[in-house]
C-alpha cells in the first residue's frame, strides 16, 4: 500500500513526459496534490481492510471507498487542479501512434451509466467473497453437531467466532492496547488470558508451529526416518522458493533422512541428562 501511494503521480508524470506536447516530466507536477489525494483515498481503506478482514479483500473494498471518495471530491472539484491536460490533435499525432483500423460509430448517442451499475460487479464480487469465506475449524464441527451436546457445541462455536477473532485482530495496535488494558484488569479478579497484543501472538504462532514440527518429527522417526531442526538460513531466499510473501515467517527448517553412523562433523554428542532436567 505503500508503494502505491505514488502510483497515480507517477502515471500522469509519465503521460506528460512521453505524449505530452513539451515531453516534460514536470508538466504532471500540477496534479501531485489531487494524485496523492487519490492515492490515499485507495491505500488508506486497502490497509485497513487488509489488517481487518484478510488478504481476500484489499483489492476489491479499497478500490470501492477509493472510487467512491475520488469521484466524489471531483463532484466538488477538491483538489482538482485548474490548468487541465490532453492529448495533441489526432492529426499532429506521430504516425507509429496510429493504427490502420477505423473505429466508425454508428450511434453517437450513448446512455450513461450510473455509479451503482458502474459498481455493481465490484460490488457483488465483494459479497460473493464475503458469503462464500468459511471457517475450516467451524464448519467441522458444525458437520459434528449431532455428536456433540448443545453446551459442548455453542462452547465451539462461541471460541471460533468469538475469542479467535478476538485474540488475533488488531489495528495499528490500538485493538492491542485495548485488550492487555482489559486483560490486566480483569486479571485482578479471575484467571485471565493475557497473550493478547501482536508481539504476544507472533510468539504463539512460533510456539505453535514448533509444536506441530515436534509431532512431525516423532512421526518421521515411527517410520524410521531421522530429522533434524535447523536454524540459521536465508529467510529471503527460503520464501522466494517457497512463493511466500514478504511478511511471512519461517518457523524453523526440518532436514529428514537416513543418519550416518559415524555422524556428519564427527562423533555424536548429547547433554548429559542431569544437566537438562531438573527436580524440586
Amino acid at each position: 500500500s505503500i508503494c502505491g501511494t505514488l502510483i497515480p503521480l507517477l502515471l500522469v508524470m509519465i503521460m506528460t513526459k512521453f505524449f505530452g506536447k513539451k515531453r516534460s516530466w514536470m508538466d504532471g507536477i500540477s496534479i501531485f496534490p489531487f494524485a496523492f489525494f487519490a492515492a490515499l483515498s485507495f491505500t488508506i481503506p486497502y490497509l485497513v481492510t487488509a489488517i481487518l478482514l484478510g488478504p481476500e479483500f484489499p483489492s476489491i473494498l479499497g478500490g470501492l471507498f477509493g472510487m467512491g471518495i475520488v469521484t466524489t471530491a471531483i463532484k466538488y472539484k477538491f483538489l482538482v487542479p485548474k490548468d487541465t491536460w490532453d492529448f495533441e490533435r489526432k492529426s499532429n499525432w506521430p504516425k507509429h501512434w496510429l493504427g490502420n483500423i477505423k473505429m466508425l460509430a454508428k450511434n453517437k448517442q450513448h446512455k450513461r451509466l450510473g455509479n451503482l451499475i458502474s459498481w455493481f460487479p465490484y460490488i457483488l464480487l465483494a459479497f460473493l467473497l464475503i458469503l462464500t469465506r468459511t471457517n475450516d475449524n467451524l464448519n467441522f464441527f458444525k458437520s459434528k453437531k449431532d455428536s456433540l451436546s448443545e453446551k459442548q457445541f455453542n462452547l465451539t462455536k462461541r471460541y471460533y467466532k468469538k475469542v479467535i477473532p478476538f485474540v488475533y485482530k488488531d489495528f495499528f495496535g490500538i485493538l492491542s492496547l485495548c485488550k492487555y488494558l482489559f486483560a490486566y484488569i480483569v486479571g485482578f479478579f479471575r484467571v485471565m488470558y493475557r497473550q493478547l497484543n501482536r508481539s504476544d501472538s507472533r510468539i504463539i504462532a512460533h510456539k505453535s508451529a514448533a509444536l506441530a514440527s515436534q509431532n512431525f518429527m516423532i512421526s518421521m522417526a515411527g517410520f524410521s526416518y531421522d530429522t533434524c531442526p535447523m536454524e540459521g538460513f536465508d529467510s529471503v531466499k527460503v520464501k522466494r522458493i517457497l512463493n511466500l510473501n514478504s511478511k511471512s515467517e519461517i518457523n524453523m527448517i526440518i532436514g529428514c533422512g537416513i543418519r550416518l553412523e559415524e555422524g556428519v562433523y564427527g562423533e555424536r554428542f548429547r547433554i548429559p541428562f542431569e544437566k537438562v532436567y531438573y527436580k524440586r
